[in-house]
């Protein structure tokens, strides 16, 4: 699938419950595309609403790391794009190190499971970037931590208080900037693999 005909299908398909899964997985992989190749992205900060937005620049990565549990913050650098193997990993789908961590999503809630969180904060700048459409960033909320039960976590470990959370913009708009040239497919498994060196 091409890039064109993939924002197109995204963008159609908002708010329809029967593609709402495959919406999801589709917008997940043209973010981590996106966020590899780098670029200036809007933001804005969820834990201090009242700070003006601003553009973050993510340079482009050199790398593409899949890790596993047994990854340490010893062998990182700040030219790769960080991503688990594991696709049921909780806590983020991805981060560098030297911007913080990314949870793409599509929903106005994502709760952040807070015991992988916590695992994890090490890994990067305590800076969690909520990876969202245009169309729900301006209104893009904080998020709770959540136990593992998935309920509403009342204590936060002391580590995850200094966790900053924001709201980045992927703008759809396919006459915006941001558009990329027609030829461009979509990310795929091997297209993943050719981008490791």
């Amino acid at each position: 699938m091409k890039r064109d005909e993939l924002v197109s299908f995204i963008l159609a398909s908002d708010g329809s419950t029967e593609y709402a899964n495959l919406r999801g997985h589709l917008f997940e992989r043209y973010c981590h595309k996106i966020l590899f190749e780098g670029g200036q992205f809007q933001v804005r900060s969820l834990s201090e609403p009242t700070k003006k937005q601003e553009l973050l620049e993510v340079k482009r990565s050199l790398n593409w790391d899949r890790v596993d549990s047994s990854f340490t913050v010893a062998g990182q650098n700040a030219e790769s794009y960080y991503c688990p193997i594991s696709r049921t990993y909780g806590a983020v789908d991805s981060w560098k190190k030297d911007i913080g961590f990314f949870q793409i999503t599509i929903n106005p809630e994502h709760g952040i499971k807070m015991v992988e969180m916590e695992k994890s904060i090490s890994y990067s700048k305590p800076r969690l970037y909520f990876v969202v459409p245009s169309a729900i960033f301006p209104t893009y909320s904080k998020q709770n931590f959540l136990t593992a039960k998935g309920k509403v976590a009342k204590q936060i470990p002391f580590a995850l208080t200094k966790l900053e959370q924001y709201a980045l913009c992927i703008n759809l708009d396919m006459n915006s900037a941001e558009k990329r040239k027609p030829e461009d497919e979509l990310v795929s498994d091997v297209s993943l693999k050719k981008m490791k060196t």
